[in-house]
């Protein structure tokens, strides 16, 4: 749930992921108006992803690519 000040603004995004079944990745695709205060889902569904981006796997890959060129 979501409560609070604009929060009308923030669950119009999640209700639409939800109806329609997308993903996380989908979410964090979005195209938000900008700024608003509504752009703060695509960020919270894009930090999902951040782990994995700038996690030691990437790190490591990223040296190994780097040998290459």
């Amino acid at each position: 749930g979501i409560a609070g000040p604009r929060a009308g603004e923030l669950i119009q995004p999640w209700g639409l992921a939800i109806q329609n079944g997308l993903k996380i990745g989908q979410v964090a695709a979005m195209i938000a108006p900008y700024p608003s205060f509504g752009e703060i889902s695509k960020r919270v569904a894009g930090a999902y992803f951040a782990p994995a981006v700038f996690g030691p796997r990437m790190r490591a890959l990223v040296r190994i690519l780097r040998g290459f060129g």
